[in-house]
């Protein structure tokens, strides 16, 4: 309001001075407030963003998109030895060996990587020739790999650390004879027997 106007309310100097001032410091005050609500929105929201950004990164890290090992070309698996139904210690020939394989090897791959570790070029120092045993690959649970199953997706369905899968051998015609003997106490057991018929007297 320009000093003509505000004469005409206030005649004297001293009070539109006084009322000038007033009214600056109304304004600054103003001012201030809405710079502050202004921080405040802003540190608010500064906040929210960071909360979101958080739980997003441990979402995407619960289903392996922010997973390190789920980028990785190759996973390291432990494999062991099952012979006739015992595991195979170190000092015989067996123990438990961590080797890197490509994520989507499959049963076909771990058997020929087993093979190598437990039975190299063809024979074991202490249990003979390769030729001589049935071969199979089993998982911890010492159930049978299914032959296209990889190594990603067995790491993806059981959420561990560290696979570990078994060579098992048993010698040929072992597990045969096994059946057959089986079979046959299966065959005794359906025999009939016929007792004598005792006689009054």
């Amino acid at each position: 309001m320009e000093d003509d106007v505000l004469r005409q309310y206030l005649p004297k100097f001293g009070d539109r001075l006084a009322t000038v001032n007033f009214c600056n410091l109304l304004v600054m005050a103003e001012s201030e407030t809405e710079s502050k609500q202004h921080d405040r929105k802003e540190s608010i929201l500064k906040r929210l963003k960071s909360k979101l950004s958080t739980k997003k990164k441990d979402s995407l890290k619960r289903f392996g998109y922010n997973n390190v090992n789920a980028q990785k070309k190759a996973r390291t698996i432990e494999i062991g030895w099952i012979h006739s139904g015992k595991q195979v210690r170190t000092k015989q020939g067996g123990g438990t060996r961590k080797v890197k394989l490509d994520k989507l090897s499959t049963k076909v791959t771990i058997l020929d990587r087993a093979k190598q570790l437990f039975f190299p070029a063809g024979k074991s120092t202490n249990h003979g020739k390769l030729e001589q045993y049935d071969l199979d690959v089993q998982d911890f649970q010492s159930k049978s790999l299914a032959d296209n199953e990889t190594i990603n997706e067995i790491y993806d369905e059981t959420n561990l650390a560290m696979l570990r899968f078994y060579l098992v051998s048993t010698e040929k015609g072992l597990q045969k004879k096994n059946l057959e003997d089986d079979d046959s106490e299966d065959d005794e057991l359906m025999l009939p027997v016929f007792g004598k018929s005792s006689k009054k007297i």
